[in-house]
């Protein structure tokens, strides 16, 4: 009687992320893209900081709202120049997110301290 058999083997091949190995190129993927923090409120004059996580690694950082000089980097700082709802979108690897700021107008309202009403009554009198 004759026989056939086959024969199955198993290998284990690790890949570092963006490695090249002979004809074959292993890209790293990117799952997800996070701005944090996704909602934040400042006053007219203080900074709003941002930061981003997963993409690539690699961000790319714009708005209608600024001129960006340096729009590359995981994070930075902005100032507005106007009250109001601002979005600030962060692209890596292809995907996109974006965080929005809320721009308040600086409060106007000085704190007082109240006096103590004059009841004839104090000390020496």
């Amino acid at each position: 009687m004759n026989k056939k058999y086959l024969l199955l083997s198993v290998a284990t091949i690790v890949v570092v992320a963006g490695a090249t190995i002979g004809a074959l190129s292993f890209a790293q993927t990117a799952g997800t893209l996070t701005c944090f923090p996704a909602m934040q409120s400042v006053t007219l004059g203080q900074s709003a900081s941002v930061s981003a996580t997963g993409g690539d690694g690699t961000y790319t950082w714009s708005s209608p709202d600024l001129s960006i000089t340096n729009p590359n980097g995981s994070g930075f700082s902005a100032n507005f120049a106007s009250t109001g709802v601002k979005t600030l979108t962060v692209t890596s690897a292809g995907l996109t997110t974006t965080c929005i700021v809320n721009v308040l107008a600086q409060s106007t309202v000085s704190a007082t301290t109240p006096g103590l009403p004059n009841t004839g009554g104090g000390y020496g009198q």
